[in-house]
């Protein structure tokens, strides 16, 4: 028997229903503990149990992204009555109040790393349409001031790369 409730399974799949899109392993272990509806290991613990059960899969990519089965979204619409309807409120408004934080953050990933040589940094942004990988930049530059500047940038006007 899991040692999961599962009213926090459900608050995953009802997370990654409402993202309309996958969401990094990563995201989901954020999400849930910023907003303290489960905490870190439970997670770990849940994702697998769901995994296992085919509610979710997950990608063979670096990225791990989660998304929602059939079986996963037929068991949500069965069960969703099981959610304390103040906890689906909290997950729609979460979802609702950072929609391009979330979209952000399961498009766009940027990486600064020093060259072999240590004078000069590579900059990395990669931008995913879902699990694919849209376009991949690296760029060579001579300081790590302006490598992290090019991934700000980069990752602040992302959202304008998409439309």
């Amino acid at each position: 028997m899991s040692a999961v409730p599962l009213t926090q399974k459900l608050v995953v799949l009802c997370l990654l229903n409402s993202c309309k899109h996958p969401l990094t392993s990563e995201q989901i272990d954020v999400y849930m503990v910023e907003n303290h509806w489960s905490d870190y290991m439970l997670v770990q613990q849940l994702k697998c149990e769901l995994q296992e059960a085919q509610f979710v899969t997950v990608t063979d990519t670096p990225l791990h992204f989660t998304m929602l089965t059939p079986r996963g979204r037929d068991s949500l619409r069965l069960f969703v009555n099981r959610i304390p309807p103040y906890l689906r409120r909290q997950v729609d408004v979460f979802v609702q109040n950072n929609a391009e934080r979330i979209l952000r953050e399961s498009t766009i990933f940027t990486d600064v790393q020093p060259q072999n040589s240590g004078s000069s940094y590579r900059a990395q942004v990669r931008l995913y349409e879902g699990q694919n990988l849209a376009l991949s930049v690296k760029i060579t530059v001579p300081d790590e001031a302006t490598a992290r500047s090019f991934q700000r940038r980069f990752a602040s006007r992302g959202s304008a790369l998409r439309e």
